[in-house]
């Protein structure tokens, strides 16, 4: 049930935390003591990163909850029999629902 996603995605977040830990002390220069706005700049970049990456994965699971209603006749139901005890990947499961 979804194992090599959660693998997956474990190991590139490592990944992206050794990358940057290594990339981001090279980012504050001593002549630029000790307002650092090289290094400040680089942070701010990275939190409107993360900020626009979020609101995307929200707007992405509004739609695909959307589509999936529409698609979905049994969309209010709570026990779905046909794929309740499958081994269904959320892609694969119509009745997923994605909580944001």
């Amino acid at each position: 049930s979804g194992h090599t996603k959660k693998i997956t995605t474990n190991c590139l977040i490592f990944i992206a935390y050794c990358v940057s830990n290594i990339i981001a002390p090279q980012f504050f220069k001593v002549d630029q003591a000790p307002l650092y706005p090289l290094g400040m700049g680089a942070i701010l970049a990275s939190y409107v990163l993360s900020i626009m990456t979020i609101l995307a994965y929200m707007a992405y699971c509004a739609y695909e909850n959307r589509r999936r209603d529409k698609l979905d006749s049994a969309a209010g139901q709570k026990i779905h029999r046909d794929t309740d005890f499958k081994d269904l990947t959320d892609k694969q499961n119509i009745h997923f629902r994605y909580v944001w």
